[in-house]
C-alpha cells in the first residue's frame, strides 16, 4: 500500500507530457473522421503544452535567481537543479513570510499556495526568529497523517528586506514512530515497601494474620501482573518490580491506584497498611535504574510514606502522600543514635551546632540540648546563631539572664576562630544545605551530624557521618530529648535546657495539637520531670497588642477558595511568625480544612504559610512553589514576585492537585 502511494505521489511530475502524447495520437486517429476538429484539438493541446513549458522554465529561472542571490559560493550554484528536483519539500521565504519559490514536492504538500504566508501554512515557523539566529535547528510539524522535520537557514543577511531564507522539510513519520516504540519499551525498576506491615499484622489475631498478608500480596502482585509487569517478593514487606515506560504512563494516568487499593481494602486492622514505592527509569542500564529506584524509595520513606516517587535523570516526581503520618519509631534507634553521637563528640576537639536560617524555638532548643550533652562530657560547644525569628526573643533573654550558657552563641567571626580540623558540626531542624545558617561550613567541617524531623527534600546533606532523620517526630527537640535519655546514665538535663526543649516541642505542635504521638508526650514528660514550668513556657510566647491586631487584619482578608480552603492575600509587610499564626487562626473557621496566608516579609520576599487539619496535604501544594514542610504545616518563600501573583500561583497549584 505504501509503495502504491509513493508511485501515485510521482504522477503529477510526468502528467503533462504523458497526456500531451495521448492527445497527439488521438488527434491523428480523429483526423480521418473529422480533420477540422482534429486540427483544432491539436492546436489547443500544443498551446496548453507550450504554456506549461513556459511556466515551468519561468519557475526554474525564478528559483535559480533566488538561490543565486542567496548562494555564497559556486558549490551552491551547482546544486540549484538538485534542489529543484528534490523529492523533499523545499521553499524560499522572504522576511515578511511570503513564499518566493517552492519546488514540486512543496506544491504537492500544499496545493493552495498563492498569496499565502508561510506562517499560514506552517504556524510553527517564526521567520523573524530564524533571521535573528541565522538558522533553525528543526521543528516537527504534523501535516495530515504525516510528520515532517522543518529546518531553515538564512542564505543572505545583507539586510532584512532582502534576506533569503531556505526552508527544508523532511518526512520523519516512521522515525518518530520507531522512537515512540523504543521509548515505550524502556525498562523501569520499582522497589515497593509496605510502610506499616508489622503494625497491620499485630492489630489482628493469629488466625487472621494469613488473611491480611494475602490481601496485601494480592493487591501488589495483582496490580503488577494485570499490567504485564514482572514482580518478585523479596521479603515479607518488600517487592521488586520491572515494567516498561508505557506501563508506567498507564500507572501515572490512573494516579497509582494501587496506593488507594491497599489503603482502603480494610483488613480489620486499627492501622491500615500503606505503600511506599520508588521507581527508577532513564538510566543507561537496569543496574542504574535499580539504584535510582532505591533513592526514590528512600525519598518516599523520608517524606512519610504512602506515596510514589519517580527518579528519572536526577529529577524526582511525587504522587500520593495524602495520608496522615503514622508514628512508627522505636527507641532502639534513639539509643543507637545517642551512643554514636557521644562517640563522635568524644573523638572531636569541640562541637559546633547550627540550625536553619531564621531559627525558631525548635532549632534553638535542639541546639541547646546538643550543647548541653557535649558540655557534660567536657567538650566545648558553641551554637551558631546569625538569624532568628520573633518566637525566640523571650527564650534567649531568659537564657541570658540565667547566665547558664554565657558565651554559647557565636556569629561568623567567632566561628572562624572556633573551628579546628577535628570539630564536630551538628545540624539541627533542617537537612537542606541551603537552609542552614552557614552552608559553607558543610564543606569546611569534615565530621557532621544531621538531626531533623521535616519530610525529606530533594536537596539533602548527604555527606553527614550520622543522619538522624525521623519525619514521624513532632520536632527536633523531641528527637534530642529522646537522645538525652540514653546519652549517659549520669546525665541530667537542667531546668533551663529542659524549658528550651519543651518550648520547641510546644511551638512545632501548636501546644500539642498538631503532629503529636505517644513519643511526643513521653519526651514532654521527661522534660516536665526535669522541672519545666508550663506556665513559664506559655509566657515566653505571649505577643504584643500590635502583633495581635496585625494577625486579626490578616484573618479578616481571608477568602474561601473552592469549598473548604481559606486563602488570605495580605499586601502589608508582616513578620514570619505573624504569617504562621494567622494561618493557624484561620483553621478555626467552620468547614475550613486548610488555610494559606500570602504576605510580604520584612526582607522583601513573599512568604506563604500553609496549615491543614490532615485532610489536605499542604506540603505537596507548597512544594510546587519551591517550599516544603509537613502534611499539616508547610511554608514557601518566593523572590521577585508580588503577593497577587504569588496568590495566583498558589491557586494554580491547588487546582493541579484537584484539592
Amino acid at each position: 500500500m505504501k509503495q502504491k502511494k509513493e508511485m501515485l505521489d510521482s504522477v503529477p511530475r510526468i502528467a503533462t507530457p504523458f497526456f500531451a502524447i495521448i492527445i497527439i495520437f488521438a488527434s491523428v486517429f480523429l483526423f480521418k473522421i473529422n480533420a477540422v476538429l482534429s486540427v483544432i484539438i491539436l492546436i489547443c493541446s500544443a498551446l496548453i503544452l507550450l504554456e506549461k513549458i513556459i511556466w515551468h522554465f519561468a519557475r526554474v529561472r525564478k528559483m535559480k535567481e533566488y538561490i543565486s542571490n542567496a548562494a555564497s559560493d559556486e558549490d551552491e550554484l551547482q546544486n540549484n537543479e538538485a534542489l529543484f528536483k528534490s523529492m523533499s519539500p523545499i521553499a524560499g521565504i522572504r522576511i515578511d513570510g511570503s513564499i518566493a519559490w517552492y519546488n514540486s514536492a512543496f506544491k504537492e504538500l500544499f496545493p493552495v499556495i498563492s498569496d499565502k504566508k508561510i506562517f499560514e501554512l506552517l504556524p510553527e515557523i517564526r521567520i523573524r526568529e530564524i533571521y535573528d539566529k541565522g538558522a533553525h535547528d528543526g521543528v516537527t510539524v504534523e501535516i495530515g497523517d504525516e510528520s515532517y522535520n522543518v529546518k531553515a537557514s538564512v542564505k543572505r543577511r545583507t539586510s532584512p528586506d532582502h534576506a533569503a531564507i531556505m526552508l527544508y522539510m523532511e518526512k520523519v513519520t516512521e522515525l518518530l514512530r520507531l522512537r515512540r516504540e523504543l521509548d515505550d519499551a524502556q525498562c523501569a525498576v520499582a522497589h515497593i515497601m509496605v510502610d506499616n506491615y508489622d503494625e497491620a499484622i499485630n492489630d489482628v489475631n493469629d488466625e487472621e494474620h494469613l488473611d491480611v498478608i494475602n490481601l496485601i500480596d494480592k493487591n501488589i502482585i495483582g496490580w503488577m501482573q494485570d499490567s504485564g509487569g514482572l514482580v518478585r517478593k523479596l521479603e515479607k514487606d518488600k517487592f521488586l518490580c520491572v515494567f516498561t515506560k508505557k506501563q508506567l504512563d498507564g500507572f501515572i494516568e490512573k494516579k497509582f491506584e494501587v496506593l488507594d487499593n491497599v489503603r482502603n481494602f480494610n483488613p480489620g486492622t486499627k492501622t491500615p497498611p500503606t505503600l511506599s514505592v520508588g521507581i527508577g527509569i532513564g538510566s543507561e542500564n537496569l543496574s542504574g535504574d535499580n539504584n535510582s529506584a532505591k533513592k526514590a524509595l528512600e525519598m518516599a520513606l523520608g517524606r512519610g510514606g504512602d506515596q510514589v516517587v519517580i527518579h528519572e535523570k536526577g529529577k524526582f516526581r511525587y504522587f500520593g502522600g495524602n495520608t496522615k503520618e503514622t508514628e512508627k519509631r522505636t527507641k532502639v534507634k534513639a539509643r543507637i543514635m545517642a551512643r554514636n553521637l557521644r562517640e563522635l563528640m568524644e573523638n572531636s576537639d569541640n562541637v559546633l551546632i547550627m540550625g536553619h536560617r531564621n531559627s525558631d524555638a525548635d532549632a534553638i532548643g535542639a541546639a541547646i540540648g546538643v550543647a548541653s550533652m557535649a558540655e557534660f562530657i567536657k567538650k566545648e560547644a558553641k551554637v551558631l546563631l546569625l538569624t532568628k525569628d520573633d518566637t525566640v526573643q523571650m527564650l534567649l533573654k531568659k537564657i541570658e539572664d540565667n547566665h547558664y550558657h554565657d558565651g554559647m552563641f557565636i556569629g561568623k567571626t567567632g566561628v572562624k576562630e572556633f573551628i579546628t580540623p577535628k570539630t564536630l558540626l551538628v545540624v539541627c531542624d533542617t537537612h537542606v544545605p541551603e537552609y542552614t545558617e552557614m552552608p559553607e561550613l558543610l564543606d569546611s567541617v569534615k565530621t557532621k551530624v544531621v538531626i531533623d524531623h521535616h519530610r525529606r527534600s530533594e536537596s539533602f546533606i548527604d555527606s553527614a557521618d550520622i543522619v538522624y532523620h525521623e519525619p514521624f517526630a513532632s520536632s527536633a527537640c523531641e528527637m534530642v530529648a529522646e537522645i538525652m535519655q540514653y546519652f549517659d546514665p549520669r546525665y541530667s538535663v537542667s531546668t533551663v535546657d529542659a524549658e528550651a526543649l519543651y518550648s520547641g516541642i510546644a511551638v512545632d505542635t501548636k501546644n500539642f495539637t498538631f503532629k503529636t504521638g505517644v513519643r511526643t508526650f513521653e519526651a514532654a514528660a521527661y522534660l516536665r520531670a526535669a522541672g519545666v514550668d508550663t506556665l513559664h513556657v506559655k509566657k515566653l510566647f505571649r505577643e504584643s497588642i500590635d502583633s495581635y491586631k496585625l494577625k486579626a487584619c490578616i484573618v479578616t482578608e481571608a477568602q474561601v477558595y473552592g469549598d473548604n480552603i481559606a486563602i488570605s492575600l495580605f499586601s502589608g509587610v508582616v513578620p514570619h511568625l505573624i504569617v504562621a499564626e494567622a494561618a493557624d487562626e484561620m483553621l478555626e473557621i467552620t468547614d475550613i480544612k486548610a488555610s494559606f496566608v500570602v504576605a510580604r516579609s520584612e526582607d522583601g520576599s513573599v512568604i506563604i504559610s500553609g496549615r491543614s487539619l490532615g485532610e489536605v496535604n499542604v506540603q505537596v501544594v507548597l512544594e510546587k512553589l519551591g517550599g516544603g514542610g509537613h502534611m499539616m504545616v508547610a511554608g514557601a518563600q518566593l523572590l521577585g514576585t508580588s503577593v497577587t501573583d504569588a496568590g495566583e500561583m498558589l491557586k494554580q497549584a491547588i487546582d493541579e492537585l484537584s484539592i
